[in-house]
């Protein structure tokens, strides 16, 4: 592998204005079911402590309201929760079910999101 100097894009990448964007597109690729299935959001959360397994029923008891692209597990003491949407918007209040619930029941705060979800 050659070395490439500092501030140079990856390969495959090009410059447009001081920033890298992609390399050519494959028509559809997105669309695919092994890669978006044509979701226009995406979004993952970590929970990271000792109470994640105890925690895991009552995150998807959280969670059941809000579609079926969203969900949680658990590998450890590491909670998942991931979705994919094709709906920014209800991803999003999945996932603001999804922090208020951790925040309440795995930090003992307040069940209410941060404020800069609110501007």
């Amino acid at each position: 592998m050659a070395a490439r100097p500092l501030g140079d894009p990856p390969r495959g990448q090009a410059r447009l204005g001081g920033r890298a964007r992609p390399g050519p597109r494959v028509p559809g690729a997105l669309d695919s079911p092994f890669a978006l299935d044509g979701a226009a959001a995406l979004a993952t959360l970590a929970y990271c402590g000792q109470d994640g397994p105890a925690l895991l029923e009552g995150l998807r008891e959280a969670l059941s309201g809000h579609g079926q692209g969203i969900a949680a597990s658990c590998m450890g003491e590491i909670l998942l929760v991931w979705g994919l949407s094709p709906d920014a918007q209800a991803l999003r209040r999945g996932g603001a079910a999804a922090w208020r619930f951790l925040r309440a029941a795995g930090g003992s705060l307040p069940a209410r999101l941060p404020r800069l979800w609110h501007i």
